[in-house]
């Protein structure tokens, strides 16, 4: 994909909730449905071990640029939602944390279905 075909429009500070929600959002809709687990243990658990994943990414992330580094950067920093409009893409999030001198660019985007 080219990427003049990417429009950034704005950002905005987001809660480490929202950043979550959107996350989810991408994870469970899927192979990994919600509704194609067993259980509301089995769900539960699935969302708890995706936060804690997440969270223990960027952790460590944060701890190899400085050993007494925030372990939880999402949590203790700002997190900035991108607006990137893309036209290949049917919904995508775009998200930005600074840990340290450095800026990481997350994304999630579900593209428009060939089929339609």
């Amino acid at each position: 994909m080219e990427p003049s075909s990417y429009e950034y429009v704005g950002r905005e500070l987001v809660e480490y909730e929202v950043v979550f929600d959107e996350i989810k959002g991408y994870i469970f809709n899927g192979l990994l449905s919600l509704e194609r687990m067993d259980s509301d243990n089995a769900r539960n658990y699935a969302k708890k071990s995706l936060t804690e994943d997440i969270n223990e990414y960027y952790g460590l992330v944060s701890i190899s640029l400085n050993e007494n580094g925030v372990f939880h950067p999402l949590i203790s920093s700002e997190v900035y939602r991108l607006n990137i409009k893309c036209q290949r893409h049917e919904r995508s999030f775009f998200f930005i944390v600074k840990i340290e001198n450095l800026y990481v660019l997350t994304s999630f985007v579900k593209e428009v279905s060939e089929q339609e």
